[in-house]
């Protein structure tokens, strides 16, 4: 079945209302762009101008209700427009990842629906590419809920698709709280299995740590490689033991 662009029925009128300084007008707004889609048998083209930025706003709505409703709208949109809505992943992406770390419990579950749900139409590939900026920027309880979602989801990617998860998944070794560091280590033993121990150390080079805190994650670098090694997995890498002086 062909697709229905719904552009034009994406008015100036329609956006002004979705950020409307009263909750009620901006939900009259989201139902409205709801009706859009289901009217049009939820099989949409992706063109529909100002929408998704619209709704990135509302992902940190005030109103936790708005927020969990934007949401479940977003895992729609995704839906009705299948690969198509790749293009607009890193406007809305990184806003649903946040979204994964709210205490609101309602808008935790339907961030993580809604992230599946675009996942499902565009691959997981575009999350992983909307991951790295909000793992450095949350805290503790974030990178837990993040980095638990990336170990659920890594497995079977490709080569290369890793690879934006690497720099951030070693800062998150540095992390005050052990539960995140033990995700870290089950997140690294997919980055390394797909890109290899040497790749780590060049990512980690470059961040420029102090000894003090870069000897730590060499350890795991190395206890990791040699896990890699026992299975026959990593058995191209270099053999030589890789230390910091301190």
């Amino acid at each position: 079945l062909p697709r229905e662009n719904i552009a034009a029925k994406i008015t100036p009128e329609l956006l002004t209302q979705l950020g409307d300084g009263n909750w009620k007008n901006r939900a009259s707004g989201l139902e409205e762009v709801e009706r859009i889609v289901v009217g049009a048998n939820k099989r949409i083209a992706p063109a529909v101008g100002d929408l998704m930025r619209s709704l990135q706003v509302r992902l940190g709505d005030s109103n936790k209700n708005i927020a969990a409703t934007t949401l479940s709208l977003l895992g729609l949109l995704a839906t009705s427009m299948g690969a198509a809505a790749e293009q607009h992943a890193p406007v809305v992406m990184p806003g649903m990842f946040v979204c994964m770390t709210e205490k609101n419990p309602r808008v935790r579950v339907t961030a993580v629906e809604a992230v599946d749900k675009w996942v499902e139409a565009i691959s997981c590939v575009p999350a992983i590419e909307a991951i790295p900026g909000v793992l450095k920027q949350e805290g503790s309880d974030g990178r837990k809920e993040i980095l638990g979602w990336c170990i659920k989801h890594t497995e079977g990617l490709r080569e290369g698709d890793l690879i934006p998860l690497i720099k951030p998944t070693l800062l998150c070794l540095q992390d005050k709280t052990p539960d995140v560091r033990h995700l870290a280590e089950e997140v690294l033993t997919e980055t390394m299995a797909k890109h290899g121990y040497r790749t780590h150390r060049v990512v980690l080079k470059d961040l420029d740590l102090k000894p003090a805190a870069m000897n730590p994650i060499v350890a795991i670098l190395d206890r990791q490689r040699d896990l890699l090694r026992e299975t026959g997995a990593d058995e191209g890498e270099d053999a030589r033991p890789a230390t910091v002086p301190a």
